[in-house]
């Protein structure tokens, strides 16, 4: 990582002297903007951002909870199913580390704990149903304190056309 900071101390001064030299996420970040525009990153932090040209329009589907807890435990089958398992053990294979992030998602962090036989099939399967059902509360949760969203509700049922002409039609009488 102390390279990376070096680097980044010559190719953007500004944003090195913002950063601490162990912040590994926006230090990447910053020499990723950098070295794809070409342009210090603190440039573009300093811009004032410009008001879009258009009104958006917040959307938000919601379905009966008992439903979308039967869709969450029928996805997580289909992702162990499709390989789930397979995949993590490729990317620990690969090198990747369990302490990265993304593995300590949701379904990868359960996986990789059964690999390491710290949890039984059965275990890790119920494990991440369960978290994946308090990540979508939590969500919901979260989504619902936003007041520009307009809800539609939805179901197995629901046509995805006639969704997308709600969907159309909402959009085209907000303007």
């Amino acid at each position: 990582m102390e390279v990376l900071y070096e680097r980044l101390q010559v190719a953007d001064p500004v944003t090195a002297e913002k950063l601490h030299s162990n912040d590994s996420q926006r230090i990447m970040r910053a020499l990723e903007v950098t070295d794809l525009t070409e342009e210090p990153y603190s440039k573009f932090l300093a811009a004032t951002p410009r008001p879009a040209e258009f009104e958006p329009v917040f959307i938000g589907l919601h379905m009966d909870r008992s439903k979308l807890y039967e869709r969450i435990e029928r996805r997580v089958d289909l992702m162990l199913k499709q390989g789930l398992l397979g995949e993590v053990k490729n990317l620990q294979a690969l090198g990747y580390d369990s302490d990265l992030n993304a593995l300590q998602s949701v379904g990868y962090h359960e996986a990789i704990e059964f690999i390491a036989k710290e949890l039984t099939y059965s275990e890790m399967v119920t494990l991440i149903k369960q978290k994946t059902r308090n990540y979508a509360k939590r969500q919901m949760t979260w989504f619902r304190k936003d007041k520009r969203i307009n809800w539609i509700a939805i179901d197995d049922e629901t046509e995805l056309t006639e969704l997308a002409e709600e969907i159309i039609n909402l959009g085209s009488s907000e303007n």
